[in-house]
């Protein structure tokens, strides 16, 4: 039964985040009433707004609980010829350093952390992150100067089994003048093939404003 995925997996978040019911309830801003319900299965229609609420304060992806609670992949369809494994997807959570838009200093080196949640039905194995918004040799200097520079092109990630979250972490530098300037990621397999080439990827979007 899906009410009882879908409140397993409630349950096993609050233990994971060490939270009661109740403390769910007002993280939510629901009523415990509500959230009581919702776990035993006697409300098996939430409203989105409910079930977005519930994820905010869990921190994981809206589109994961509303699988559990339909009984199937609602994302599926429209990716289905862009996803390289079937059943898989990958949902973005929450920039957890360095948000986009965020004013950084020329030249100044920082962490970027972005949490991803695996909302496909296959384990991530054997996969990294991998910047597609590298400059080119053959690029302007003026054009070149554009971009944030990683320490590492790829980023291992770990073995995240469906339902998920993984937290992923750069060093990252940016260019010595004031610009504007957006580094792009893309999860790659073990032979390197893009696992999502359809979806936007992750991305570290700053300011680099003089002082």
């Amino acid at each position: 039964m899906q009410s009882d995925a879908f409140s397993h997996y409630i349950r096993k978040r609050l233990h994971a985040l060490g939270l009661t019911q109740g403390e769910l309830a007002e993280r939510a801003n629901l009523s415990r009433q509500t959230v009581v319900k919702l776990l035993s299965g006697e409300v098996r229609d939430p409203h989105v707004a409910t079930v977005r609420s519930l994820a905010i304060a869990l921190s994981v992806s809206p589109v994961h609980l509303f699988q559990l609670l339909i009984g199937r992949n609602l994302i599926e369809l429209p990716v289905r010829e862009g996803a390289l494994h079937h059943g898989d997807h990958s949902s973005f959570v929450a920039d957890r350093t360095i948000v986009n838009g965020t004013i950084v200093a020329p030249g100044s080196r920082f962490n970027k952390q972005w949490e991803i949640q695996n909302t496909g039905r296959t384990s991530w194995a054997n996969r990294s992150l991998m910047c597609v918004s590298l400059a080119e040799a053959g690029e302007t200097t003026e054009k070149r100067c554009n971009f944030l520079k990683p320490d590492e092109n790829q980023i291992p990630i770990p073995l995240t089994l469906p339902g998920g979250l993984v937290r992923l972490s750069v060093w990252m530098t940016a260019p010595t003048v004031p610009c504007e300037c957006v580094s792009t990621w893309k999860m790659v397999d073990g032979a390197g093939r893009l696992c999502f080439p359809l979806l936007n990827g992750l991305t570290c979007a700053v300011y680099v404003v003089a002082t």
